[in-house]
């Protein structure tokens, strides 16, 4: 019993670290759609920003929890980082402040490349994948 039980949580595992890396890829594409959509916007006030942003205070949420499951306590930092930014900007966007929604979108922006030069790496046939960890020193 102990061994169909242990059997099949480590079939479980890994299904389910593929199906999670596959819902991150997906997310990473809609929070890179959105930070698009955000430089285009003139305006950082508009109902079209407070939404976008709010969308990607969500993917940023879910970024946390991804991060702390493989203990990459940075890329948690910068998942946190983001989601503030995130939601500081549709806060101010939807008060109608464009200066704090321009400072938010500014410290939004920084989160994304540290996170990629950590942890990600083009492969030879143009795909990416993920680095392993460091750890810690």
């Amino acid at each position: 019993m102990k061994l169909s039980i242990l059997i099949a949580v480590i079939l479980g595992a890994a299904v389910t670290a593929p199906a999670q890396e596959a819902e991150f890829r997906a997310s990473m594409k809609t929070l890179a759609a959105s930070m698009g959509a955000l430089n285009k916007i003139e305006s950082k006030t508009t109902p079209e920003a407070v939404q976008t942003a709010e969308r990607m205070a969500g993917i940023y949420e879910e970024m946390i929890g991804f991060w702390r499951q493989r203990d990459a306590k940075d890329a948690v930092k910068l998942s946190v980082d983001g989601k503030a930014a995130a939601v500081s900007m549709a806060s101010a966007a939807h008060a109608g402040d464009a200066a704090k929604a321009g400072e938010a979108f500014k410290s939004l922006s920084t989160t994304c490349k540290p996170c990629h030069e950590a942890y990600r790496e083009k492969r030879a046939d143009g795909t990416y994948a993920f680095k392993p960890i460091p750890e810690e020193k």
